[in-house]
């Protein structure tokens, strides 16, 4: 039996995001340049689980250590 898992992505510039995705079980499934600065880095990533739920929850804890300093 040929069986295909058809995953959806998601591209995160962040790298603080990054690190967190990572250390809570998920994973890349490609890097790429980001096309408006080749200095930076695109990190794409399998949409599993509660990814959308987590990474929401990752952009308020940020953007919160970003207002405290």
């Amino acid at each position: 039996m040929n069986e295909t898992i058809d995953y959806k992505v998601y591209k995160v510039f962040s790298a603080g995001i990054t690190r967190k995705l990572l250390r809570n079980g998920y994973r890349i499934k490609d890097v790429e340049p980001n096309e408006n600065n080749y200095e930076k880095t695109v990190f794409v990533f399998h949409v599993e689980g509660d990814f959308m739920k987590d990474i929401e929850k990752f952009k308020e804890e940020i953007k919160a250590q970003r207002k405290q300093g």
